[in-house]
């Protein structure tokens, strides 16, 4: 009889255990452990500490991605490994959308291609972003007749390995043009 009541009290709490954990995983971070005893009340609360966590993180990144998303300058990441560009914003492919016929192609392909597709020199500039020591990189480029400057940047993850350059950039052909002006009549 001791052995049964043991068992059933066992069952009891391992059946709390896993709907407190069910409740967790669905995002229910108000769960209370108090009612648990022992290795499953321990076990609770780390669940509940990590899926607090989580969902400050998730909250911080949904943050950032909207702000990047927003943003009304032109930004791209690639990755470290291949420097493929794996993002581009969408100011970025409006801009790049302007500039197609200077490009070896449309601007929504851009995503999984080389970086060397913006380069006529792309061991160059490779080389630079390869290592994130040399970042961040400010350069000028043409492409077709539009001058771009860009400004390369380093991206890290939360351990601090470096994940690949992300790039903002934007059009100055204009600008140029008239600081020439300036130039030339001052």
């Amino acid at each position: 009889g001791s052995l049964c009541s043991s068992l059933n009290q066992l069952l009891d709490s391992l059946r709390d255990f896993m709907g407190h954990s069910e409740k967790i995983l669905n995002g229910n971070t108000e769960v209370k452990a108090s009612d648990m005893d022992g290795e499953f009340r321990h076990s609770t609360e780390r669940m509940l500490e990590q899926a607090k966590e989580k969902k400050k993180t998730d909250l911080e990144m949904a943050r950032v991605f909207s702000m990047v998303e927003n943003a009304t300058i032109n930004m791209m990441f690639a990755d470290a490994k291949n420097l493929e560009v794996q993002y581009q914003n969408p100011a970025s492919l409006t801009t790049l959308k302007t500039l197609e016929k200077h490009l070896s192609l449309n601007a929504d392909q851009v995503i999984g291609r080389s970086i060397d597709i913006f380069h006529k020199n792309p061991q160059v500039i490779r080389k630079i972003v390869s290592d994130p020591r040399n970042l961040p990189h400010k350069a000028i480029i043409q492409l077709g007749p539009e001058t771009v400057e860009l400004i390369a940047m380093a991206t890290y993850d939360k351990h601090q390995n470096y994940l690949g350059p992300m790039v903002c950039w934007l059009i100055i052909t204009e600008r140029e043009k008239v600081a020439r002006q300036l130039a030339d009549s001052g």
